[in-house]
């Protein structure tokens, strides 16, 4: 019995240091995600700029030069100012994403990001995640949270293996 009791608190030990690794890489792809973020806010402002450029060339204003090709009956113009629209659109929810991170506090930002998450964003930045440690108060909390919720994985996962344990035993010794 002592070296279930010996391998139930290597296991205990385990998930929860695994949930502290867990919980304290939250805050870091959150970072990471919000600088990609900013990335493409900035490459679509860039473009507005572009476009509001072209639109001042003909003594218009981006609305009025977007309402143009709207007006036009050429199909192509259309999905042009389609296109065109989509991009002030684009960067509009974008920035408003941005901001919400940059600007909510530590406990609210988890539901803007959760809230606001673009998932082709995330996928970029999963895919080029580089892990590391946030040595602030909010990195803490996460690591504190993964921590408590590794213990608890551990726990539900023994009370399940015990309690299927204990009727798999109880069947087998009725079956006898």
């Amino acid at each position: 019995m002592k070296i279930f009791s010996f391998f139930g608190s290597l296991l205990d030990r385990l998930c929860v240091v695994a949930g502290a690794f867990v919980g304290s890489q939250i805050p870091q792809f959150m970072q990471q995600y919000t600088q990609r973020l900013a990335g493409h806010v900035e490459a679509l402002q860039k473009l507005i700029g572009q476009l509001r450029q072209i639109a001042s060339l003909s003594n218009r204003s981006l609305e009025q030069y977007i309402q143009k090709f709207k007006d036009s009956s050429d199909p192509d113009f259309i999905h042009q100012a389609d296109f065109m629209q989509g991009i002030i659109s684009r960067w509009e929810e974008l920035q408003q994403a941005l901001n919400h991170l940059t600007q909510s506090s530590a406990w609210l930002r988890p539901y803007y990001f959760l809230k606001d998450l673009q998932p082709d964003i995330a996928h970029s930045t999963f895919a080029s995640y580089q892990p590391g440690f946030l040595l602030t108060i909010e990195g803490l909390c996460y690591a504190g949270t993964g921590m408590i919720l590794g213990w608890a994985f551990y726990q539900i996962v023994s009370k399940c293996i015990v309690f299927g344990y204990t009727r798999a035993r109880a069947l087998f010794k009725q079956s006898i």
